[in-house]
């Protein structure tokens, strides 16, 4: 019985540790994981760039980039983040080798970009190695982002490389793609306390602990059921 009301306990207190720890971060994406590669049209003697220009309505964080690739497409790429906006390259071109498999390949930026509300950023992935290209066109037309923090979404190309897409439009995709992270990440431990204000007990953000206290209430009270039930059994 012993045995029993322990296990109960460890599994109740990971469950609520999981909980509270993926409860401050939630990923976006622009387009759905579940592709229809039937859909998707791909080909060389295409442009050198392809790329998204998008904007959020809430702010929060560029972790990664990824692109669906058609069958064929792979070799060396580089990947380019953009102020939209100014014109100016935020972060890279990082080379980036796609190894060709049919599907999503992520790239994980060497740093997390700070991303605004109502403000345009690009996307850039230049293929080094060819001119091949993946595309559904017409996508936005019976679809939506897989998102509502995503306010625009729209796909450009260019002939050189390593530049700020042009030519955007909204009428389909070039399966280039965001990970868009909001939310506040916990923060990490720190040999020393930060120095913090005092919290206001009416402004400050209880839910946590609230919830914690509400697991550790829950697991003493079928401790308690599980340990009557013991002595219920031994009384017969």
């Amino acid at each position: 019985m012993k045995k029993i009301m322990l296990s109960v306990f460890v599994a109740i207190f990971s469950i609520a540790f999981v909980l509270v720890s993926n409860a401050a971060l939630t990923e976006h994406t622009i387009l759905p994981d579940e592709i229809n590669a039937a859909e998707v049209s791909g080909g060389t003697e295409n442009p050198i760039t392809s790329g998204l220009n998008f904007s959020v309505n809430t702010p929060g964080k560029l972790t990664k980039v990824r692109l669906w690739l058609a069958e064929g497409r792979s070799g060396l790429h580089t990947v380019s983040i953009w102020d939209a906006n100014a014109g100016t390259m935020l972060a890279g071109p990082f080379d980036w080798e796609l190894d060709g498999e049919q599907g999503w390949s992520y790239f994980e930026l060497p740093e997390a970009i700070d991303i605004e509300v109502d403000k345009s950023y690009g996307v850039a992935i230049s293929d080094n190695t060819s001119t091949f290209m993946s595309a559904i066109h017409g996508y936005w037309e019976n679809n939506e982002p897989a998102s509502d923090v995503f306010v625009t979404y729209h796909r450009g190309f260019s002939n050189e490389i390593n530049v700020l897409p042009s030519n955007w439009n909204s009428d389909g995709t070039y399966m280039v793609d965001v990970v868009f992270v909001t939310g506040e990440p916990e923060p990490e431990p720190t040999t020393q306390p930060p120095e913090t204000e005092p919290e206001n007990p009416e402004t400050s953000d209880s839910s946590p602990i609230l919830f914690i206290l509400s697991v550790f209430l829950v697991s003493i009270t079928l401790i308690f059921v599980l340990r009557r039930c013991g002595d219920a059994q031994k009384t017969y």
